[in-house]
């Protein structure tokens, strides 16, 4: 066999088991993780005339396709547009249940890693290898890819997706003859499905193909031009939907302008992954030069005007709120390790740097499951402390999560109140206490 074959079927395997190592350390964090903040709240019939911060029916579940379609058309007009995303989320947590979720949650994060390998064009094994093992150490960002249902649907896979478009859209341009009619039409359902997604993606990534358009007109065919109008038409309607507007003109009311200087400065303390591209990209400048940089950035043009247009969206955006910079860190993130393979660094110290991160990762994987597990033991003695428990009280564990795994693994704190709710179908007062001497605040 062919030498070439040879390195290339044994490049494959080995990544494709890094990929499924990655996961099983994902699933199993998933696993520990319970039902609790807005995924409480989507295992009901949204309201349309109904009222509160989150008008649903706690009577009422979801147990069928149907019944999420209907609640669904509701949550558009009082919520947001996110009909996809949140349908989706509906399904799960109403009827197909959180065991489930955690599989396929796992294989979206396969997707994801596999996603980021080919956007990259990245090469060689350890390229590869220390592309994997990076994002786990590097994201999640503000606990997207772990534990609740709503978020990860609403970030990891709606940026998996959008990775995908990407991909495809590269792709595409590339071809001469055009699509059958079945595949274009394939073509713009899934960019449709892209667009009305999450905003937060959709808009950055509408507007980056939009001066992709303007520069490159002559460069579209038949099959760019399918998934421009999927993704614009899907953007339109989730920015346009009764719900995000009426959401947006509460904000524009609430406007307050030490409020939104203050939220500017946060921007610039929490990008952090985004400042460290800034820094790498600065580095690259000085040493190879203008024209390099330059060439960096227009290989990359989709992620580098996800990346501004993001940025301009959070700093328009009067509020804050991290999630909102999910896109910006997460490209960062990508074309920061892009960077770095790229660098002369890596070059000389490849065959230490990539094994010291896999075993780096490795290790904070197995304790990562283990404080996700004893977060979510905590959690479920919480609410059968509370079941048991005449004037509705109970108490926190007494144990620290060193900060390595904060970011990873969340404390439940006033989502619990939540999940009395949804289990008790009541609103009694609950009083929750830091350890059994000491109260610390008392909730409706």
């Amino acid at each position: 066999m062919d030498r070439r074959c040879i390195v290339f079927f044994v490049k494959n395997w080995v990544v494709s088991v890094a990929i499924v190592v990655v996961c099983i350390f994902f699933w199993g964090v998933n696993d520990a993780s319970p039902l609790r903040c807005d995924d409480l709240v989507y295992q009901f019939m949204w309201l349309k005339g109904g009222n509160g911060a989150y008008p649903v029916d706690i009577n009422n579940r979801i147990d069928s396709f149907y019944e999420a379609i209907i609640s669904q058309i509701n949550h558009y007009q009082v919520m947001n547009g996110r009909f996809t995303v949140h349908f989706i989320v509906q399904c799960f947590c109403g009827f197909w249940g959180k065991s489930m979720f955690n599989i396929i949650n796992a294989i979206v994060y396969a997707l994801f890693l596999l996603g980021s390998i080919l956007l990259l064009k990245l090469d060689t094994l350890l390229e590869n290898l220390f592309l994997i093992f990076m994002l786990w150490l590097l994201l999640p960002i503000q606990y997207i890819f772990t534990f609740d249902i709503s978020f990860a649907v609403n970030y990891l896979w709606v940026a998996t997706a959008c990775i995908y478009f990407i991909i495809l859209f590269e792709k595409a341009l590339l071809l001469s003859t055009s699509h059958t009619w079945w595949k274009l039409a394939l073509l713009f359902i899934y960019s449709l499905m892209c667009g009305s997604s999450q905003e937060g993606f959709t808009i950055p990534l509408s507007a980056s193909v939009l001066i992709y358009t303007i520069i490159n007109f002559k460069k579209l065919n038949t099959n760019s031009f399918y998934l421009i109008l999927g993704l614009w038409v899907g953007t339109a309607l989730v920015v346009f939907a009764p719900g995000t507007l009426k959401r947006g003109n509460s904000v524009v009311a609430d406007f307050d302008m030490l409020a939104f200087i203050h939220t500017k400065i946060q921007v610039l303390m929490y990008s952090k992954r985004f400042l460290f591209f800034i820094l790498l990209l600065f580095l690259t400048y000085i040493n190879k030069g203008k024209q390099y940089v330059v060439n960096f950035m227009c290989e990359h043009f989709l992620m580098i005007g996800l990346i501004v247009f993001n940025l301009l969206f959070v700093l328009a955006f009067p509020r804050y709120n991290q999630r909102l910079e999910f896109p910006l860190e997460l490209m960062s993130v990508l074309l920061a390790v892009h960077l770095i393979i790229m660098s002369k660094l890596w070059k000389r110290l490849r065959l230490i740097l990539c094994p010291f991160i896999i075993v780096v990762a490795l290790v904070h994987m197995a304790f990562t499951v283990h404080y996700a597990r004893l977060v979510g033991n905590e959690y479920k003695e919480m609410i059968e402390e509370y079941r048991l428990s005449s004037q509705g009280e109970t108490h926190y564990r007494d144990f620290h999560i060193p900060k390595p795994f904060s970011s990873y693994v969340i404390r439940f704190g006033g989502s619990v109140e939540e999940a009395f709710v949804s289990f008790t179908m009541n609103k009694k007062v609950v009083v929750i206490k830091k350890d059994r001497e000491e109260a610390t605040r008392s909730t409706r």
